[in-house]
C-alpha cells in the first residue's frame, strides 16, 4: 500500500488489528471496501483503494504476524445468491 495521507485523527474503524510492535493499526471503515493502515508514529494513513479497479472488490484485514507483516484478503466478485435458484 503506497497510496498515503497525513491525518490528524484516524477515521471511525472496524475490524481494527494491531501489530505485535503496537507501531500501527490496520483496520476497514465501516461499509467501506478497502483497507487503511494508520501510523502512530508519523499520522500517515495507507489505503488499498488506488489498486481497486473494479467495483466488485473486497478487502478485509485478517491481522498480523509475529514479524509485523499485514495480511489481508481480496475477494472477487458480488455474493448474489438470488440469481442459483433460476
Amino acid at each position: 500500500m503506497v497510496a498515503k495521507n497525513t491525518v490528524t485523527s484516524p477515521p471511525v474503524m472496524t475490524g481494527q488489528k494491531y501489530p505485535p510492535d503496537g507501531r500501527f493499526v490496520a483496520f476497514q471503515e465501516y461499509n467501506s471496501r478497502f483497507v487503511y493502515v494508520y501510523s502512530f508514529e508519523t499520522a500517515e494513513l495507507w489505503t488499498s483503494e488506488p489498486y481497486m479497479q473494479e467495483d466488485d472488490v473486497r478487502d478485509r484485514v485478517l491481522g498480523w504476524d509475529s514479524n509485523n507483516q499485514l495480511y489481508i484478503s481480496r475477494h472477487f466478485g458480488n455474493c448474489d445468491f438470488s440469481k442459483m435458484s433460476q
